[in-house]
């Protein structure tokens, strides 16, 4: 007969007669089989290598549906983890996206961010200092050149106009009041950059450029050319800076006068919309230059004439004052440029960076 030696809750052990019951070799235990549950009995079982797999697949097969549970809510914990751990490092991202050379003085957010990266953002904040003094040095020291250049460049072209006729002087001329532009437009920049002149003002577009254009009459007529001003109605506003809308018309008008045939004229046109062209009827701008003519330093080649600086600034002063500036074909061959301003509707809003 059959004796029990061990009762467990889930199997039982057993010896037959003759076995020691210190080493009992025989097992009962319950098993799930296709024909319900049965209780089966083994005896003097031998350790097979292939019967750990056989066991861990079982195991497997009963707590697969705990690990697959235990998997999705560590796989739903560790996102939300990372992604709200991340997110203090996406703000830092996101500010130094915005920041250009007109937002030096923003600093990143250092608040959130985990102590292990703050180092590494505070770095970028101390570097973001050192390169924005460095900006404002570069802006003071083109501000005071340009301040400096403008009474040698007035005294000179003064000196032209009352030079006696000579064949060179509408060349002069012409070269004098490029320099003066230039000048112009740079003492401009540098003050619309430092924050030290309004770029809301109301300027009265036909009045203003309807000044520059019979300043620049006579060198007109002195270089066998001359200009036509037209405007759409007798008061236009737009939203601006008046020195620098004068300052981008007057290097237009210059450009479209050195472009321009001689014995042509130049039309300046102030139309509805507070918008601007200046048109010409020389060689054009080609389809592929009319984004790199904006570009500082280009220049056609080494041949053409000029700084490649002029409409550099001039379309730095537009997106200072949220404007836009382009380029297309005068209709019979030539060049028209265009100039977009913020209409007078936005005047009283509050201002905000240009995007």
């Amino acid at each position: 007969m059959t004796g029990t030696v061990k009762v467990n809750p889930t199997h039982t052990h057993f010896v037959l007669p003759g076995d020691q019951i210190e080493s009992p070799q025989g097992l009962v235990e319950p098993v799930r089989t296709p024909f319900g549950r049965l209780h089966v009995a083994v005896y003097a079982m031998k350790f097979i290598s292939r019967d750990l797999l056989y066991a861990i697949y079982e195991d497997f097969r009963h707590l697969a549906g705990f690990f697959l549970v235990t998997a999705l809510v560590s796989a739903v914990a560790a996102v939300f983890a990372v992604r709200r751990g991340l997110k203090p490092l996406r703000a830092v991202a996101d500010g130094a996206a915005c920041i250009d050379m007109n937002m030096l003085h923003q600093r990143l957010p250092v608040g959130e961010v985990p102590a292990e990266v703050a180092p590494l953002v505070n770095g970028m904040n101390v570097a973001l200092e050192r390169l924005a003094a460095g900006a404002a040095r570069m802006r003071r020291y083109t501000a005071n050149a340009a301040h400096e250049l403008r009474t040698p460049i007035a005294i000179l072209r003064a000196r032209l106009d009352n030079l006696e006729e000579i064949p060179a002087k509408g060349a002069l001329l012409s070269d004098a009041s490029r320099l003066q532009t230039i000048i112009e437009q740079m003492l401009v920049a540098a003050r619309l950059t430092e924050g030290q002149v309004a770029i809301d003002q109301e300027v009265d577009l036909a009045a203003s450029i309807r000044e520059v254009v019979f300043l620049y009459l006579p060198l007109a007529i002195e270089c066998d050319r001359t200009i036509y001003f037209e405007a759409y109605a007798p008061r236009n506003v737009a939203r601006g800076n008046r020195r620098a809308i004068e300052a981008v018309v007057a290097n237009l008008i210059d450009n479209a006068l050195r472009a321009e045939p001689s014995g042509g004229a130049v039309i300046v046109h102030v139309g509805p919309g507070a918008t601007v062209a200046v048109i010409d009827h020389g060689q054009g701008v080609a389809q592929t230059e009319r984004e790199m003519i904006f570009e500082t330093f280009w220049r056609k080649s080494e041949a053409t004439p000029g700084t490649g600086l002029g409409l550099a600034i001039a379309k730095e002063l537009m997106d200072e004052m949220c404007g836009k500036i382009c380029v297309e074909e005068t209709p019979g061959g030539g060049a028209t440029f265009k100039l977009i301003f913020p209409e007078l509707t936005n005047i009283h809003e509050s201002s905000q960076p240009c995007l």
